[in-house]
C-alpha cells in the first residue's frame, strides 16, 4: 500500500490518502498503523518548520498472511 501523508509544521499527520492498494482488505489495517505513528520530525525550509507531504509504503507479505490464516484455523 502506498499513502500520501500531509504533515504539518508541528510534525502531526493531518491527512492521509491511499495512492495504491494491493487489496481492499488491507486498507483499514494500514490506515490504523499510520494513525498510531508518533509525531514526525517536520520538514524545514530556511531553518523554519513547514507543512509537507510524504509518501510512505506499507508492505503486507504472503508469509504474514499465511501465519494469520493458520492461527484462525486453531
Amino acid at each position: 500500500m502506498t499513502f500520501n501523508l500531509s504533515i504539518n509544521k508541528f510534525g502531526k499527520i493531518i491527512s492521509k490518502e491511499i495512492l495504491a492498494s494491493s487489496a481492499y482488505i488491507f486498507n483499514k489495517s494500514a490506515s490504523s498503523v499510520i494513525d498510531r505513528m508518533p509525531a514526525w520530525e517536520p520538514a524545514r525550509w530556511s531553518n523554519k518548520a513547514i507543512d509537507s507531504n510524504f509518501i510512505i509504503k506499507i508492505k503486507f507479505d504472503g508469509e504474514t498472511l499465511r501465519q494469520k490464516n493458520t492461527s484462525f484455523q486453531n
